[in-house]
Parts: structure tokens; sequence; C-alpha cells
């Protein structure tokens, strides 16, 4: 049991280190969209409310934003998002709300919140809770019928580690892939969902925005069509 801990405690440490890691990419390269339409909506001491109008579901986790299209950049708060309706409050005005307004914001709320969920996790005192994570982390081992030598379709341009994450993916209960931008996680995704569709099982894909679902879908199909078995994109 002590061994599992440490063991444990190891793994989460990693994914921890890998998360922060995504997370200082994802700060590098900020999220940004355009707000138009804007009405003052009411004021504060020292602070300004204007509510905007978008179809962007992003703005339900995001707590600051800037204003970007301006020769200075000006923080904003955002107050809430209800309705399809922002309101952000600013310290100074806004010379034009109802023009378009560029704004930009970083979109790692999802990671920050697994990250803290990770960090949260104790591993020193209940024993239950060292069961799941070592089942999770250390599952059993493939039965013989799910052997590390059954076939996995992909296009022959597969590198080792992308090859690698199929493998694992296929073979365990949960993975948690990992790689900086560029690396070909949308294209893995891909093959690792054809594969599950070709084997005749049901996959249900999720993401933090629609245009990333769009993305994903686009990559088992292309996935699909690469191995040869573009017929099942009519089941799907």
């Amino acid at each position: 049991m002590k061994s599992d801990r440490k063991k444990i405690k190891k793994l989460v440490k990693e994914a921890c280190a890998a998360l922060e890691s995504e997370i200082e990419a994802v700060l590098e390269r900020p999220s940004r969209d355009f707000l138009s339409d804007g009405k003052s909506d009411g004021s504060q001491p020292d602070r300004f409310i204007y509510s905007f109008t978008t179809q962007n579901p992003s703005f339900q986790y995001v707590d600051t934003l800037r204003v970007v299209n301006r020769e200075s950049v000006l923080e904003g708060s955002v107050e809430d998002f209800r309705d399809n309706q922002l309101r952000v409050s600013f310290e100074k005005p806004l010379s034009n709300p109802e023009l378009a307004v560029e704004v930009e914001w970083e979109n790692d709320f999802v990671l920050r919140r697994i990250l803290a969920q990770l960090q949260s996790l104790d591993t020193g005192k209940k024993s239950d809770t060292i069961e799941r994570l070592s089942e999770i982390f250390s599952p059993a081992k493939p039965k013989e019928d799910e052997a590390d030598d059954a076939e996995i379709l992909h296009d022959g341009h597969r590198n080792p580690s992308q090859l690698d994450a199929l493998q694992k993916a296929l073979r365990n209960r949960v993975t948690f892939i990992w790689g900086p931008p560029g690396t070909g996680k949308t294209a893995t995704l891909g093959f690792l969902m054809a594969n599950y569709l070709i084997q005749g099982k049901s996959v249900l894909f999720v993401s933090n925005t629609n245009r990333a679902v769009d993305v994903g879908l686009i990559s088992v199909l292309q996935a699909l069509d690469s191995t040869g078995k573009d017929r099942l994109p009519e089941k799907i």
C-alpha cells in the first residue's frame, strides 16, 4: 500500500506539472472576441458598467477581460453573464461601446479547475481514495483478447508518441493525453474515436466550446476516411 501511495503521489505531481505547462501555453495565446451594441448599464463609484449581447458561452467562465482595440489596454471585470447578456465594469467609460469592441481573456478556467481538484486530492488519509486512484492510474492488465499486438487502425503517418497515446488510450479505462500546440493531439483524438467506432462502440465526445467539438468531428471523419472506413459517418 505504501508503494501504491508513493506511486500515486508521483503521478498526481506529474499531472499537475503537465496542467501547469498547459496553462502557461494558454496564457501566451489569449482568447479573443468582438463585443458590439454595448449599452450603459448603470455605474458605481469609480466603475462604469456596460451590457453587451454575445452568443459566446465562454464568457460564463471569464472573471476579467481586456479591451485591446485601443491605444491603451483597458481592464474590465465581468459582473455577470445571463441570457446572452454580458455585463462588464470598467474604471473608465468607453467612448463608443455601441461599436465593435475587441476583447481578450485567458481561457484557462477549466484547466485551473482540474488542477485545483488534483492538488486537493488527499492520498494520505482515505484508503478508498487511494483505491480509486490506483484503478485510474494502474488499471488491471488487459485480458488475452485485448493483447498489446491488437491492430490499431491509423493512416500510417502517426509518430511514435501519437501511436503510444493511441495504444494506451484504447487499452486503459482512463487516459490523460497532453502535448503542446501543434503536436497532433486533435488528429490523434480523431483516430482514437475512429477506432472505437470501427469496433462498433459508442463514443461521446465533449469539450468546453462548440468549435472544439466541430473540429473533433472533422478529425474523426478524416480519420475514418484515411482508414477506408468512410461509410461509417452516416451513423455519426
